[in-house]
């Protein structure tokens, strides 16, 4: 794996960490459906902005367990659609993902939903996700027919994932994003220290500005808002297992056992990949917290892991016995430490401290990030 490519992973799973921005005042999203082949082919109007995951979640009367959804353009990932029969009615749940948008403008097509010709119900529940999977849009939707004109997949549409919509403007400026210098994981970037940040919650002096500085002038990190960048925000054991997944191409996994894992939520299908190949541990109760904030071991050992996994160097070793709270990491994320530590990733806290249990800051990503960027990742 290239420098390159292993900044873009830590660039992404920081995009994760931002929070949801405000509802756009544009139209609320909704959903047409009509008839295609075998089921009915389910498209969003009103989808504005990238989108580039979303969930849908039906519930249709009666059993209707052999349920099937195929998503609409080879592009488009769906790691989970999961059906829940219960108390007279199955609860559906579709959940797709994409490297690039999957709108083309405010028309999004999800795919087509085989239910052997039962009805639909007349409003489901939507969300919407941005580029760096956190919601955009999410609430009670209203289902109704197609109409000429309206946006829906028609039938007889190529599935396209909403890019054979595209005129060649968009294209084009597609492959120009594409190529700008400043996209995530790009080498060739402006001096950063002279990024104006701005971050309002972010002082030039603190220990963090000049990371921030390196993040923003990358693209690797955004605001929480428009002028907050939030230092002492967090994320969740989902995210980090989210982006990984996705930069696998989204592979599937049988189903962890994790009784805390809802299956129809975004994080289900990472979490399942991650567990199959060893990334991650549940808890002694068996749970695996999704949305509990990442601690600093758990980032560390996660992210040691998966490198393991993908045969990168991890032969960086350091030493704990400088950090007076060395002996509260615990047993399964002494090596993890030790590698960060010796990658110089972590140096510890200013009262000289590892501090393991605590909670991964986005101050402290973004630290680890330009450390990562500029000494530990290597061709």
């Amino acid at each position: 794996m290239s420098k390159r490519t292993l900044c873009a992973l830590l660039a992404a799973l920081t995009v994760l960490t931002c929070t949801a921005p405000a509802a756009s005042a544009a139209s609320a999203p909704s959903v047409t459906y009509r008839s295609s082949g075998g089921g009915v082919s389910l498209s969003v109007g009103g989808a504005n902005g990238g989108v580039y995951g979303a969930q849908l979640t039906l519930t249709v009367p009666g059993s209707h367990v052999e349920a099937v959804f195929t998503p609409a353009g080879g592009d488009v990932y769906s790691p989970a659609c999961t059906v829940e029969e219960s108390g007279g009615s199955t609860r559906i749940t579709i959940y797709l993902t994409a490297e690039n948008p999957m709108n083309s403008g405010t028309t999004l097509p999800l795919g087509t939903l085989n239910l052997n010709g039962a009805s639909l119900p007349s409003s489901g529940e939507l969300t919407l996700l941005n580029r760096g999977l956190t919601v955009s849009s999410s609430g009670a939707v209203a289902l109704r027919p197609a109409s000429s004109g309206s946006g829906g997949n028609s039938g007889s549409s190529r599935p396209s994932g909403g890019k054979d919509d595209k005129d060649d403007k968009d294209d084009k400026d597609d492959k120009d994003d594409k190529n700008d210098k400043d996209q995530p994981g790009q080498e060739e970037t402006p001096d950063y220290t002279a990024t104006v940040l701005p971050f309002g919650d972010t002082s030039r002096g603190e220990w963090y500005y000049s990371a921030v500085q390196y993040v923003y002038a990358r693209g690797m990190m955004s605001g929480t808002t428009a002028n907050a960048f939030s230092p002492g925000g967090t994320t969740t054991r989902g995210m980090i297992v989210t982006i990984l997944h996705r930069l696998e191409g989204s592979p599937a996994a049988p189903a962890a056992a994790f009784p805390d894992v809802n299956q129809g939520l975004y994080y289900a299908a990472p979490v399942a990949w991650a567990s199959a190949n060893g990334l991650v541990n549940g808890y002694d109760n068996g749970g695996f917290g999704p949305e509990d904030p990442i601690t600093r071991q758990q980032l560390a050992a996660i992210l040691y892991r998966y490198a393991v996994s993908k045969g990168y160097d991890t032969s960086a070793r350091g030493s704990l016995e400088g950090f007076s709270d060395a002996a509260a990491v615990e047993s399964y994320a002494v090596e993890p430490i030790r590698w960060a530590v010796g990658a110089g990733l972590i140096s510890g806290m200013d009262n000289g401290t590892v501090s393991p249990t605590g909670r991964a800051t986005r101050a402290q990503v973004a630290t680890i990030l330009m450390r990562f960027c500029e000494n530990a990742a290597k061709a």
